[in-house]
C-alpha cells in the first residue's frame, strides 16, 4: 500500500488566505481544492476540521478587511493633510496680501470706514480658514 503525501501547509494556506487570479482573490472551497489536488473531499474536510481552516480563514478575512480600512483611512488623511495645507496658505497669502493693501491705503491716505469694514471681514475670513486647519490638524 502506497501512502500519498500532500502539501497540507500549501493547501491551508491556499483556503485560509485565498489565491490570486486575474479578478482579484478568489476564496476556493474545500471541494474545489479536493478536487484540485486529487484528495478525497473527505480528506480535506477531515483535515480542514481538525486544523479549524474555518475559523482561520474568517480570521484571516477580517484582518485583511481591517488592513484595507486602514490603508484607505491613511491615503485619505494624506489627501486631506495636502488640502489643508493648501487652505493654510491661501489663508495665510490672503492674510498678508490684505495687510499690505491697507498699509498702501493708509500711505495714500485715509481709510474710510468702509475699507476697515471690508479689510476686517477679508482678514476674518482667512483666520477663519486659518483656524480651522490648524484645529483639525491638532485632532
Amino acid at each position: 500500500m502506497t501512502v500519498v503525501k500532500y502539501d497540507w501547509e500549501h493547501i491551508r494556506i491556499e483556503y485560509v488566505q485565498g489565491r490570486e487570479n486575474e479578478h482579484g482573490l478568489e476564496w476556493p472551497t474545500l471541494e474545489q481544492l479536493a478536487q484540485e489536488y486529487s484528495i478525497p473531499p473527505q480528506t480535506v474536510r477531515s483535515r480542514a476540521a481538525k486544523e479549524h481552516w474555518t475559523d482561520r480563514r474568517s480570521d484571516f478575512s477580517t484582518l485583511l478587511q481591517q488592513k484595507s480600512r486602514d490603508l484607505t483611512l491613511e491615503r485619505l488623511a494624506e489627501r486631506v493633510s495636502v488640502i489643508n495645507i493648501n487652505a493654510f496658505n491661501v489663508a495665510a497669502a490672503g492674510i498678508k496680501s490684505v495687510g499690505q493693501a491697507l498699509l498702501r491705503r493708509q500711505q495714500e491716505g485715509e481709510v474710510s470706514m468702509e475699507e476697515h469694514q471690508r479689510i476686517a471681514t477679508a482678514l476674518s475670513a482667512y483666520y477663519r480658514v486659518v483656524k480651522q486647519v490648524l484645529s483639525r490638524e491638532s485632532s
